[in-house]
């Protein structure tokens, strides 16, 4: 079932607030996807710990990792004191040109 844009700008909107939160109360996850996505997962009820790799991968409920990295990006952007450490900017900033150079076909 496709949600409207109307629910999904909230859904976003409340993912952005929860990642918004999380950042804040842990520095740690400013620095790894994974452990954010962990933390979202655990903050919205689910066990990551007990709860199988189908079960996450095919959830109509549980956030995309993609959907908490989008999060993370502009929760970062609109406060910038919850950005991730020097060296791991600027680590992605470089994956992000290898990405670049990939699209456009090296």
């Amino acid at each position: 079932m496709r949600h409207s844009d109307t629910e999904m700008k909230m859904r976003l909107n409340r993912l952005k607030h929860l990642v918004y939160s999380i950042l804040k109360d842990n520095p740690k996850t400013r620095d790894s996807d994974r452990l954010l996505y962990n933390e979202v997962c655990m903050e919205l009820g689910y066990d990551t710990h007990t709860i199988s790799a189908y079960e996450m991968l095919h959830s109509s409920t549980m956030p995309s990792i993609e959907s908490v990295g989008r999060a993370r990006r502009k929760a970062q952007e609109e406060h910038p004191e919850l950005r991730a450490s020097a060296g791991v900017a600027k680590r992605r900033m470089e994956l992000y040109s290898d990405y670049l150079q990939f699209a456009r076909g090296f």
